[in-house]
């Protein structure tokens, strides 16, 4: 299934979007001419930047996975914990007496 239509099917959209298009290429050509090269320590650090940017956007799904398992595991641990002591976890002055 398609999430975005064709041109064949909304042609008018298309059109309206011609001139938007055409405006921001000036527009990020006029800023190429006014902004210097990165130096070579800045264009390290934006490779770092994205290939963090990469890295993190690929485990999302696999970090809320984690989450949602480590939260699950707490509240067995707190339970096993109130079943054996009595006492909530989290109420630490109790438990160290």
């Amino acid at each position: 299934m398609r999430s975005r239509p064709l041109l064949t099917e909304e042609r008018e959209r298309f059109l309206e979007l011609v001139p938007y298009c055409a405006e921001r290429r000036e527009s990020g050509a006029r800023v190429d001419n006014i902004v210097p090269p990165m130096t070579a320590a800045e264009q390290t650090n934006w490779e770092m930047d994205q290939e963090f940017n990469d890295r993190v956007a690929h485990q999302t799904p696999k970090l809320h996975q984690h989450s949602v398992l480590v939260s699950i595991y707490k509240k067995e641990l707190d339970q096993r914990c109130r079943d054996i002591t009595g006492i909530k976890p989290s109420r630490a002055g109790p438990l160290a007496a």
